[in-house]
C-alpha cells in the first residue's frame, strides 16, 4: 500500500512539476521570440555585405540604363551589321526572291514609297511610323512575317484588330523602281506597287522548299538570318522596335508608347534582363555571406537564425535597389523629361525587388514559426 500511495505521490509531483511548466510555457515562448529576434540581428560584417549588394546594383543598373538611352542612327547601326556594305534593290519576280537577291537586297518591310496615288493613300507609310506598321519589325511575329516578306518580296502591314478586322494583314508587292521617272540618274529604290495574298505569299515558300528541298532549306535559312540581322541593326536605334504584338494590335498606339513613353523592343529586353541580374547579383551575394560566416568567421547559430539574416540583407539590397531607381525617377520628372524618366527607369529591377521584399517577409515570419516551434517543443520535452 505504501508503495502505491508513493507511485501516486510521485506522478502527482510530476504532474505539478508539468503543469506548473505549462503555466510558464506562454513567458517562456515570449522569451524565445526575443531569442530569435536577438540572434537574427544584422551584425557589422551583414551590413558590409549588403553595402555590396547595393553597389553592384547600382553599377549593373546604371549600365543598363546606358544601354537604354544611349542610342545610334539607322545609318551606323546597318552600317555595323552589314559590315559596311551598301544594300542594293534588284528584286525581279512576284512571290520569289533568289538567294543572292535575299542577301543582296535590303529587306523589303523597309519600303516606305508607293508606285501610285491609290496605294500611298491606302497604306500611309512613312519613316516614323513603318517600323510600328510592318509586321517584319516586330521582334516574334518578324521571323515568320518578315522572313517570308524577304523570301517573297513582299511587305506585310498591320491594320489594327477590330471587332471587323479579326485578322489585321494586309500584304504588298515590293519591287525595284525608278526613284524618279523624270531623273533615272537617281539610281533606284523599293517601291510598294501591287496588292498581294498574304496567305498565297506562306503557300509559295511551302512550294519552294517542298519542289527543291535543298534550295528551299537554304533560301529559308538565309532569310531568317537576314531578318536577325536587320533586327539587330534597328533594336539599338532611336526609335527601336515596336513592344512584340503591339503593333499587330495598334500600330499608332504602339508608336504612341515609343513616342511619349520611350517603350519599346530595347527597353523591355533590357527590364528582363535587369530582373534576371538582379536575382543573379542577390543569389552570389547571400552565397558569399553564407560561405563567409561558416569558414571565415565560423559562427555558429540555429539555421532559421542565419537564414533570416541572409533574407534581411537581400531585403535590405533591394530597398536600396528600389530607393536608387525612384532617386532617378524623381530627377528626370523634375527636369521634366518624362520620357527619359520612364526609359531609363529599370521596371525589372524594382519589379524583382518588390517581389523579393514581399517574399522574405513571408519566409522570415515562416522561419520565426519554426524557431519557436522546436524550441518550444524543447521546453515541453524536458519537464
Amino acid at each position: 500500500m505504501d508503495e502505491y500511495e508513493m507511485r501516486i505521490d510521485e506522478q502527482m509531483r510530476t504532474f505539478d512539476t508539468f503543469e506548473e511548466g505549462i503555466k510558464k510555457l506562454p513567458p517562456r515562448i515570449v522569451s524565445i521570440h526575443e531569442d530569435f529576434e536577438r540572434n537574427s540581428e544584422l551584425t557589422d560584417t551583414d551590413i558590409a555585405f549588403v553595402v555590396v549588394g547595393i553597389t553592384i546594383r547600382e553599377i549593373v543598373s546604371h549600365i543598363f540604363r546606358a544601354m537604354k538611352i544611349d542610342r545610334i542612327s539607322d545609318k551606323e547601326a546597318a552600317k555595323k551589321v552589314h559590315l559596311g556594305k551598301k544594300e542594293k534593290s534588284q528584286r525581279t519576280e512576284k512571290y520569289f526572291a533568289s538567294i543572292p537577291q535575299i542577301i543582296a537586297n535590303p529587306v523589303p518591310y523597309d519600303a516606305i514609297t508607293s508606285s501610285n496615288a491609290e496605294i500611298k493613300s491606302e497604306v500611309s507609310l512613312g519613316g516614323m511610323n513603318h517600323r510600328f506598321k510592318t509586321i517584319g519589325h516586330d521582334p516574334i511575329l518578324g521571323f515568320i512575317f518578315g522572313t517570308a516578306n524577304i523570301m517573297t518580296n513582299t511587305i506585310t502591314l498591320s491594320t489594327g484588330v477590330s471587332f471587323e478586322n479579326i485578322l489585321p494583314f494586309k500584304t504588298y508587292h515590293v519591287g525595284t523602281m525608278l526613284r524618279s521617272e523624270l531623273e533615272p540618274a537617281k539610281g533606284v529604290m523599293d517601291k510598294l506597287y501591287e496588292r498581294a495574298d498574304t496567305r498565297e505569299m506562306f503557300i509559295s515558300i511551302i512550294n519552294r522548299v517542298q519542289n527543291d528541298y535543298q534550295e528551299g532549306f537554304k533560301a529559308l535559312g538565309t532569310a531568317i538570318i537576314k531578318e536577325l540581322m536587320h533586327l539587330m541593326s534597328d533594336v539599338k536605334t532611336a526609335h527601336s522596335l515596336p513592344i512584340p504584338f503591339t503593333g499587330v494590335i495598334s500600330p499608332d498606339i504602339s508608336r504612341r508608347m515609343q513616342l511619349y513613353l520611350g517603350m519599346d523592343s530595347l527597353v523591355l529586353a533590357s527590364n528582363t534582363t535587369e530582373y534576371i541580374v538582379a536575382k543573379m547579383v542577390d543569389y552570389g551575394v547571400l552565397v558569399a555571406r553564407e560561405f563567409w560566416w561558416k569558414n571565415v568567421e565560423k559562427g555558429v547559430c540555429d539555421e532559421q537564425c542565419l537564414q533570416t539574416r541572409l533574407k534581411k540583407i537581400e531585403t535590405f539590397i533591394n530597398d536600396g535597389a528600389i530607393l536608387g531607381e525612384n532617386v532617378y525617377m524623381v530627377r528626370k520628372l523634375i527636369s521634366s523629361d518624362i520620357k527619359l524618366a520612364i526609359q531609363g527607369y529599370s521596371f525589372g529591377n524594382v519589379l524583382h525587388s518588390v517581389k523579393t521584399i514581399i517574399n522574405n517577409e513571408v519566409i522570415i515570419n515562416q522561419l520565426r514559426h519554426e524557431y519557436v516551434v522546436i524550441h518550444a517543443t524543447e521546453y515541453i520535452n524536458n519537464l
